[in-house]
Parts: C-alpha cells; sequence; structure tokens
C-alpha cells in the first residue's frame, strides 16, 4: 500500500494517510493544521518513512501526537523520535486506561489543544475506552472523523481472529457500523450514535479510522441511517 499524505480538501488543513496496522488492516491517520503554523497527527502511522516525516514537517511544526483510542497506539513511539518536543494526547475517557497500559508516557486531554476557529477535536461520548471525533469546517466542504463507530473497507480484513469477530457481531465489509466496538467498546450507543451522525450534517467528506473516505451522497446518507 502507497502510505503518503493528501489534503482531503483543500484549505481544509486535514491530511489523509492510510497505513496498514498487521493486527488488524488498514487504518487512517491525520495531520491536522490546527493552529496557527502548529501540527498535530491523530493515530501517527508507524515506521514512517523520510517522505512521510518530510510532507508533515512542512505543513508545521509538530507538536501534538492523538492517540484516537485505545487499540491506535502502534505508531506514537516512532513519531517521538522524530519529534521528541511533541506532546501526548487522547481523549480524557482514554487516558486512564493509557496510564496503565503505558505508565511511561503522560498523556494530555485533547481538550487542552486550542485549536484554529473552525476546527475542532473531541472525544466522543458513551464509550468505555475512549473515542476521538473531529470536525474541520475549513475547507469548501467540512471534513469529519468518525473513529471507530463505522468503517468502509473494501476487502475483507485478513487476521483470522478479527475476521471472526466480525462475522459473530455481522460487521460487514463496505460501509458498516464496527459492530465489535459498538457491541463491545461503548456504554451509551446512543449517545455515541447520535454524536457521529449529528457530524454527518451538511455533506462532509467522512473519514473513519478504517477504510476509505465516505463523500458520495447516497453513502452519506446510507451512513446517517445505519446511524439512526
Amino acid at each position: 500500500m502507497i502510505r503518503r499524505w493528501q489534503e482531503v480538501v483543500e484549505s481544509s488543513g486535514v491530511h489523509l494517510c492510510t497505513y496498514v496496522f498487521e493486527k488488524f488492516g488498514p487504518a487512517n491517520a491525520l495531520l491536522l493544521e490546527y493552529s496557527n503554523g502548529r501540527c498535530a497527527i491523530i493515530s501517527p502511522p508507524p515506521t514512517p518513512d523520510p517522505t512521510l516525516i518530510e510532507y508533515a514537517k512542512s505543513k508545521g511544526e509538530i507538536d501534538a501526537l492523538i492517540v484516537s483510542n485505545l487499540g491506535h497506539t502502534a505508531g506514537y513511539k516512532d513519531w517521538q523520535t522524530i519529534v521528541p518536543e511533541a506532546r501526548l494526547y487522547a481523549t480524557s475517557d482514554c487516558i486512564p486506561l493509557l496510564k496503565r497500559l503505558k505508565p511511561v508516557d503522560v498523556f494530555m486531554p485533547v481538550s487542552d489543544l486550542e485549536f484554529r476557529s473552525g476546527m475542532e477535536c473531541f472525544g466522543a461520548p458513551g464509550t468505555r475506552t475512549g473515542s476521538l471525533l473531529m470536525r474541520s469546517r475549513l475547507g469548501e466542504r467540512p471534513v469529519v472523523f468518525v473513529d471507530e463507530i463505522l468503517m468502509n473497507l473494501n476487502e475483507p480484513i485478513k487476521p483470522l481472529f478479527m475476521r471472526f469477530m466480525f462475522a459473530l457481531t455481522r460487521t460487514r465489509t463496505g460501509l458498516s457500523l464496527n459492530n465489535v466496538f459498538r457491541l463491545f467498546l461503548t456504554s451509551d450507543r446512543k449517545k455515541l450514535t447520535e454524536a457521529a451522525r449529528t457530524l454527518l450534517e451538511d455533506g462532509p467528506i467522512c473519514i473513519p479510522a478504517h477504510g476509505d473516505p465516505i463523500s458520495d451522497t447516497d453513502l452519506l446518507q446510507r451512513a446517517r441511517t445505519l446511524l439512526a
């Protein structure tokens, strides 16, 4: 898989990179131009190559590495060696668990970051292990990140355990609710799905944690129906 950053919508300040996490499959990282001259990386991709690093640094000082949820910790250590001055961030629900799993590292609440007008990151309500949501209204079309609640995989994932879990929970290839996450890692499914559904208003390009961006009008409507 070719790994490179690409701005999702011109002037949105949101750049997407797809990578492969061996224990799951395709995953998405986002580079955010979140403040004047400053950048944050959501779900930092592991083992970044020089081109990936150079592009990210060209957009501003990378001073924030954000873990989107408890399962997306594979890459931040690699990026810490590249930008050791960057601080680690996560949602408030995720931080207590990260303290137990990663006791050496200090994670700050993502709410501490000061985003420029038109861009926001916040914790999704109703999860047991934390989940990050993001919205940018800076370009001609909004861009949103819904983390784990939706997936849009274009082929079946390869790890056998996850294939079994997908079959067990009826999580499908293509546009689907991530029922593994929804059934086992949420405390209030209604609050979570309502928060994600609100982000899909105004016809955005929707980036899930796993799979292709959701931009087609019909697919967005299907996503809203799944979240209803």
